[in-house]
C-alpha cells in the first residue's frame, strides 16, 4: 500500500496531452512565461498581452495608450509572484506591477526609450525578498517604494558585456542563494545579499562555447546540477560536486540525442527526468540512461503537442506540465490521467491502508493523515516520509472493535473515534484507547454505531444509528435524546446522520426524518421535514450537513440532492438546475478554498463554482462540473462523510467500488477545473 501523489512517467513511449488554445478563447501568441498564483489562478505571458485562466474562462489585459493603469506593453516576456503575492510582470517595454483589487498596474520606471532598460527579459525574486529584473542594459535591482529600477554599481567590470549594462536575458537563485545570470555572452554571477560577483567555476569559464553562446534560461534539478540552455549551443549541465560541465546537442545520426540547440525552457520534473523545451519539439532527458525521448507534433496524433516550439513550462500541485508553445497555445501533460491520486488499500508486499474501505479521514497539524476504516480500525500516514502505522481497537473485554464510522480531534492530543459497536477516545501520544458504551434503548445493537462526533467545547455530541443523540459530558456521565412520537420538541428520529455546529454556535442534527435545530436551554428540538410548502426541505433523509468558508448550510440528502438552508428566512434552496446535477445522492460536501463547492456521489464528483450566489439558483449564476471514470477516478460512488479539505488546500475524498476503496486526493482549483474544460473541448 502506497500514497501516490503523483503517478510514474512512462517517458519511452508517447506522451498523451490536453489542449487549450483560440478555441477556448486563449490568445493565438506564443506563451512566453507560465505561473500558477496563490489564489489558484493560471497567468500566462504572450505577444498579446498578459493573460488570467481560472479554470473557465481567460480574461487577457491588454496596453492602452489612454490608459496609464494598463500594462505598459502587450508584449510579455516573463511573469513572477513575489512572497507578499504580489504579481510583476516584464514586458518588451517596462516593468509592472498587478493590483488584483483594481486590476490595474503600476508601471515601474520605464523611460522614454526603445528597449535597453525598459526591455525585461526576466522578473525574479531572490531569498532575500529583493526583487531584480535582467534588461537588455543590465541587471537592476528593484526600489518597490519609489518605483525605480536601480543600477548596481559593484557589476561593474572590464568585460564587454558585463551584467552592469550588457544584455541580459535570465536569472536564476541557486541553492547556495548565489544568482546566476544568462547573458548574451555566457553566464555571470553575483551575491545578491552582498550584490557583489561571485567568480565562476573555472570549468564554465575555460569553456569558450558556453562563455560565447546567448544563454536563455538556467535551471536547477533535483540532484543540485545547473542546467543551462542556449540559443544555438544545445544545452550545457554542470556538475559542482565533480566540478565538470557536460553538454547536450542535436546529432542528425542519433535519434536519442535532442532534438533542437535551441533551448527556450527547462524544467527538472523528478529525480530521474528533466524536460527540456527546443524548437523542434519536447526532449526529456532520463539521467540513468543518459538519452532523449522526444515528442513533436504530429498532425496524425490529436493527443500530442500541438506544436513543436516549446516556449515555457509550469508544474503544477497535480504533477501536471502545463507546456506553452509558439503556436500551438497549450498542451497539458498528466501522468497517469492524474487528476485523482489515490491512496489505497495494502495488496502484497505493498505498504498501505489496513482496510480498503475507508469512512473517515482528519488531520493533524503537522500535515499527518488519521484514516478510519471499516475493518481495518485506525492508519496514520505520515504525508512527509510516506509511512503508515495501523492500531487495532480493542474494547475492555480484549474483543477487537476495527469498524470506523467516524473521526473528531479534540485539539487536545485526542482522537475520538465512532465504531460500529460504540464510541471511543484514542490518546495519539500513548496509543491508549478508553471505550464508553452507551445503553441500548430500542433493543438493537446497531444503535451503537456512532454515524457523527462533534466536538463542542468540552462536551461530545454523538449521532447514533437507532439511539438518538448522545452528548458525552466531561465526568464521563452522558445524556441521550430520542424521538417522542408524542413531544413535537424531540428528536425528529433517532436515526442521527450528521451533525453540525453553527456560526452562532448552534447545534444542527441530521436525521432519516428530517433536520433538527437544538435548543440547549431548554433541551429541545425544532423540526425542518419536506412538507407542501414552498421552500421545504426537498427530502427527509439527511446523509449529510456542512458549513462553507461563508458559513452557509448545505444539506446533502439520500434522493434529494442538494439544498442550501437560509437560517434567516428558513428556506430551502434545492440546486440541481434542471438535473445538470445528475446524481440526488450527496454522500459529502466540501469547499476548496476558491470557494468552489464539491459534492461526492453515487454517480462521481460535482464541483459547483458560483459566479453569483443568489437565491433561488440560476442557470446564468454558476456552473456544475462533473468528473467520472473518465477524468481518472477509480469508481463513481463514495463514501458517505468521508471528506476533508487539508491544510494544503487538497481535499481528500473517500471512494468505494466493488473490490476496493480508493481515497481520492483532488486538488482543488485550477487543475481540476482545467482538465474537465480540457476533455470536453
Amino acid at each position: 500500500m502506497m500514497l501516490i501523489m503523483c503517478c510514474a512517467m512512462t517517458h519511452a513511449q508517447d506522451i498523451r496531452f490536453k489542449h487549450l488554445s483560440f478555441r477556448e478563447g486563449l490568445a493565438q501568441s506564443p506563451i512566453s512565461s507560465i505561473v500558477k498564483d496563490s489564489r489558484g489562478f493560471v497567468w500566462l505571458g504572450n505577444w498579446k498581452g498578459l493573460t488570467r485562466y481560472d479554470g473557465y474562462e481567460f480574461k487577457t489585459f491588454n496596453h492602452n495608450n489612454a490608459d496609464r493603469k494598463s500594462i505598459s506593453n502587450n508584449r510579455v516576456n516573463s511573469i513572477c509572484e513575489d512572497r507578499d503575492h504580489r504579481l510583476w510582470i516584464g514586458t518588451s517595454n517596462g516593468l509592472n506591477r498587478y493590483d488584483p483589487v483594481h486590476e490595474s498596474f503600476t508601471r515601474f520606471d520605464i523611460r522614454n526609450i526603445k528597449g535597453g532598460r525598459n526591455y525585461i527579459a526576466s522578473v525574479y525574486q531572490d531569498s532575500h525578498h529583493n526583487i531584480w529584473a535582467a534588461t537588455f542594459a543590465g541587471i537592476k535591482l528593484v526600489d518597490t517604494a519609489r518605483k525605480l529600477l536601480n543600477d548596481v554599481s559593484s557589476f561593474k567590470s572590464a568585460a564587454r558585456d558585463n551584467i552592469f549594462n550588457g544584455v541580459t536575458f535570465t536569472l536564476f537563485e541557486d541553492r547556495d542563494q548565489v544568482m546566476w545570470v544568462g547573458t548574451r555572452a555566457g553566464l555571470s554571477k553575483f551575491n545578491p545579499r552582498t550584490r557583489q560577483l561571485v567568480q565562476l567555476p573555472d570549468v564554465i569559464q575555460q569553456n569558450r562555447e558556453l562563455m560565447s553562446s546567448k544563454v536563455l534560461v538556467i535551471r536547477q534539478d533535483k540532484r543540485g546540477f545547473i542546467w543551462i540552455g542556449t540559443e544555438s549551443s544545445g544545452v550545457f549541465v554542470f556538475d559542482p560536486f565533480a566540478g565538470k560541465v557536460n553538454s547536450f546537442k542535436h546529432q542528425d545520426d542519433k535519434p536519442e540525442s535532442m532534438l533542437s540547440n535551441w533551448v527556450r525552457d527547462i524544467y527538472s520534473y523528478d529525480d530521474q527526468h528533466t524536460w527540456v523545451g527546443t524548437r523542434s519539439g519536447l526532449s526529456i532527458y532520463n539521467h540513468e540512461t543518459g538519452t532523449f525521448s522526444n515528442h513533436v507534433h504530429s498532425p496524425l496524433n490529436p493527443d500530442g503537442l500541438d506544436d513543436s516550439t516549446i516556449w515555457s513550462f509550469m508544474q503544477d500541485n497535480a504533477s501536471g506540465i502545463w507546456v506553452g508553445t509558439f503556436a500551438g497555445g497549450l498542451n497539458v501533460f498528466y501522468p497517469e490521467n492524474a487528476n485523482f491520486s489515490n491512496i489505497s488499500e495494502s495488496i502484497g508486499d505493498k505498504i498501505g491502508l489496513s482496510h480498503p474501505v475507508v469512512n473517515a479521514i482528519t488531520e493533524d497539524p503537522d500535515g499527518g493523515l488519521w484514516i478510519g476504516t471499516y475493518g481495518g480500525g485506525i492508519n496514520y500516514l505520515n504525508r512527509r516520509t510516506g509511512k503508515y502505522q495501523f492500531y487495532p481497537i480493542k474494547d475492555a473485554a480484549n474483543q477487537s472493535r476495527n469498524g470506523v464510522k467516524s473521526l473528531a480531534d479534540d485539539g487536545n492530543g485526542n482522537l475520538w473515534v465512532g465504531t460500529l459497536d460504540g464510541l471511543c477516545v484514542f490518546n495519539k501520544k500513548n496509543k491508549q484507547i478508553r471505550f464508553f458504551k452507551f445503553n441500548i434503548s430500542q433493543g438493537k445493537f446497531s444503535e451503537n454505531l456512532i454515524n457523527a462526533i462533534l466536538i463542542d467545547s468540552g462536551h461530545i455530541w454523538a449521532g447514533t444509528n437507532g439511539g438518538g443523540l448522545k452528548q458525552l459530558l466531561p465526568d464521563g456521565s452522558y445524556r441521550t435524546f430520542i424521538h417522542n412520537s408524542t413531544d413535537k420538541n424531540t428528536l425528529s428520529d433517532n436515526f442521527a446522520t450528521s451533525l453540525l455546529k453553527g456560526e452562532r454556535g448552534e447545534l444542527w442534527i441530521g436525521t432519516q426524518n428530517g433536520l433538527n435545530l437544538m435548543d440547549r436551554q431548554n433541551k429541545q428540538f425544532l423540526k425542518f421535514a419536506k412538507n407542501a410548502q414552498p421552500w421545504s426541505l426537498n427530502n427527509n433523509s439527511i446523509l449529510t450537513l456542512f458549513k462553507d468558508d461563508q458559513a452557509r448550510i448545505w444539506v446533502g440528502t439520500d434522493g434529494g440532492g442538494l439544498s442550501y438552508f437560509d437560517h434567516k428566512a428558513r428556506k430551502f434552496y434545492p440546486l440541481n438546475l434542471q438535473r445538470k446535477l445528475t446524481d440526488d445522492v450527496v454522500h459529502a460536501i466540501q469547499d476548496d478554498r476558491m470557494g468552489n463547492l464539491w459534492l461526492s456521489t453515487d454517480n462521481g464528483l460535482y464541483k459547483i463554482t458560483f459566479k453569483r450566489f443568489a437565491v433561488p439558483f440560476r442557470p446564468a449564476d454558476l456552473t456544475i462540473t462533473h468528473y467520472d471514470g473518465n477524468d481518472g477516478l477509480a469508481s463513481n460512488q463514495f463514501m458517505t462523510h468521508a471528506a476533508t479539505r487539508l491544510q494544503t488546500g487538497e481535499m481528500l475524498l473517500a471512494e468505494s467500488t466493488a473490490l476496493r476503496l480508493s481515497f481520492q486526493i483532488v486538488l482543488s482549483g485550477i487543475q481540476l477545473n482545467r482538465m474537465w474544460h480540457l476533455r470536453i473541448s
